[in-house]
């Protein structure tokens, strides 16, 4: 999981994986981070692993997890 969240959106770049990934705007280290998740974290796809890191970051408070908390 630490290693799903390390590569979560900078701040400003984008505010939705999914939305993101559907306006074709990820980078291919981007697109890496959600096929990566497809092989290892069983998802379905890259889609599902986009809503799944979306979801990810609407839960955790930004500078909490940057801190560590």
């Amino acid at each position: 999981m630490n290693r799903i969240m390390e590569n979560s959106s900078p701040s400003g770049q984008f505010k939705s994986w999914e939305r993101a990934l559907a306006e074709n705007r990820l980078t291919p280290e981007q697109l890496k981070v959600l096929q990566d998740m497809v092989g290892h974290d069983n998802v379905d796809s890259i889609q599902t692993a986009a809503k799944m890191l979306d979801w990810q970051d609407s839960i955790i408070h930004p500078d909490e997890h940057m801190y560590g908390f």
